[in-house]
């Protein structure tokens, strides 16, 4: 993110009467807090007002370049180096402000770039510059390079580097002649400090405390910082920088930013997602979240959002859940442009309906565009059983006028015939049960005594 007068900063570090550098102290208090605490080289000024901006004026004395603290402060932001635009001399400068604000990483970065960058060509204006602009480490890094090399140093010398620093060379190389070496001569400098700039950042989007811009998305407030959104399109700066009265025609709750029915779908959760990945790149992104995000990503060229939508939802495994928010992504004008990723959804996502459809979760349709939901249904209804048709064609129609209620079990069983009723005269018994038409013995001796009385 960019640091600079339209993006509401509120730390401005001035070196001199026409140059300042600006900040914003909710990233500064967490990347760079030693900005704040005592340092002789900052002149403190009491801040009377809490609203206004935190002035930190630097003492000349301490030769921090411009260039070299903007330097500073894109590393705060980023945690990275532009080395397309770097070079040793900026090195030792950067060294400098770093050694100042006790950067120490930036410090080791810069460093490493430094002993890399010098050769026999450039070694004799290095040692000169890191000389006059009093950085200790970048002097003592090319002095190392000068004992390595000693036989390119001859009586020449002295008329490049100065009397005092060609004795200081001179002198070194004496003591080495004689055993006395430094002993990181010849070590490679390494970065050993660890990289913070995830782990910082997730507290600043934790710090509610400090946003300054509320959205409303379905019921739910969404907190940001208007500095971390408002660089990554003119489109979403357009957002993010609505008046009231236009947050309050759009969302009817003023103070708070709303999306349009457009982009109703995008539930609050899968807002905070997008945030996570504009604070620290965090790609973590479930399927019906990428779906809602969608249109979302494409209106506001958020490029880096629409590619990892494209991966979450190309490579993701489609479940009942998650299958009409794809086919939705996939019926939508613009996946047009990427034909063998739409066919694919489209493909996958129909055969997945018609094996599940007893489970599928149609309840999204109600939420889509009609013209999509429409096609989806009619796409499905090629597909099921004659006794469905008529019932999603009535859905289809309803679909572009209200929400589309579609069952969710399977369709009734066809009427059963009525039971037969039993002849007259038939038993209950089991007809597959064997008769006995024997009688039993105690039965025959009953009706032979009978015979014999008679």
């Amino acid at each position: 993110m960019a640091n600079n007068d339209h993006t509401y900063p509120d730390v401005h570090c001035i070196i001199d009467e026409k140059n300042t550098v600006l900040g914003h102290s909710f990233i500064l208090q967490e990347r760079m807090p030693q900005l704040f605490e005592e340092n002789p080289a900052i002149k403190k000024k009491k801040k009377k007002n809490p609203k206004k901006a935190n002035n930190i004026e630097f003492i000349k004395s301490e030769q921090i370049t411009v260039e070299a603290l903007q330097r500073v402060m894109v590393y705060a932001y980023c945690g990275q180096v532009d080395y397309r635009t770097f070079n040793p001399s900026k090195a030792i400068e950067v060294i400098r402000a770093a050694t100042v604000l006790k950067v120490e990483r930036l410090n080791q970065m810069c460093q490493k770039y430094l002993q890399s960058s010098l050769n026999i060509e450039n070694i004799y204006k290095l040692l000169k510059y890191a000389d006059h602009m009093n950085v200790e480490k970048a002097k003592q890094i090319c002095m190392e390079f000068a004992l390595g090399n000693a036989d390119f140093f001859t009586s020449a010398s002295a008329e490049s580097l100065g009397f005092k620093l060609y004795q200081e060379v001179t002198a070194l190389m004496l003591r080495a002649h004689k055993g006395d070496k430094p002993g990181n001569a010849t070590n490679e400098i390494q970065v050993t400090m660890d990289d913070t700039i995830v782990e910082d950042f997730k507290r600043i989007y934790a710090a509610n405390a400090t946003k300054d811009i509320t959205f409303m998305i379905q019921g739910t407030e969404v907190k940001a910082h208007k500095a971390i959104l408002l660089d990554h399109s003119t489109e979403l700066n357009a957002l993010v920088n609505q008046t009231d009265d236009q947050s309050h025609k759009i969302s009817r709750t003023p103070g708070f930013i709303s999306l349009d029915e457009k982009h109703s779908e995008v539930s609050a959760p899968a807002f905070e997602a997008l945030l996570r990945l504009l604070y620290y790149s965090d790609e973590e992104l479930d399927m019906v979240h990428a779906c809602q995000l969608y249109m979302f990503s494409r209106d506001y060229n958020l490029v880096r959002l629409s590619l990892l939508i494209e991966k979450v939802i190309s490579n993701g495994e489609i479940a009942v859940n998650n299958v009409i928010p794809v086919l939705g992504v996939a019926f939508n004008y613009l996946m047009n442009e990427n034909p063998e990723l739409q066919n694919k959804l489209k493909d996958q996502g129909m055969k997945f309906v018609v094996q599940h459809v007893d489970k599928v979760d149609f309840y999204p349709l109600g939420k889509m565009a009609s013209v999509i939901a429409t096609q989806i249904l009619q796409q499905v209804q090629q597909v099921l059983t004659p006794s469905w048709k008529t019932l999603l064609e009535c859905a289809s129609q309803a679909s572009a006028s209200a929400d589309v209620l579609v069952p969710s079990g399977p369709p009734p069983p066809a009427d059963l015939p009525p039971p037969t009723l039993a002849e007259e005269g038939s038993t209950s018994e089991d007809p597959k049960a064997p008769k006995d038409n024997k009688k039993s013995k105690s039965t025959k001796k009953k009706d032979q005594t009978t015979k014999k009385k008679k």
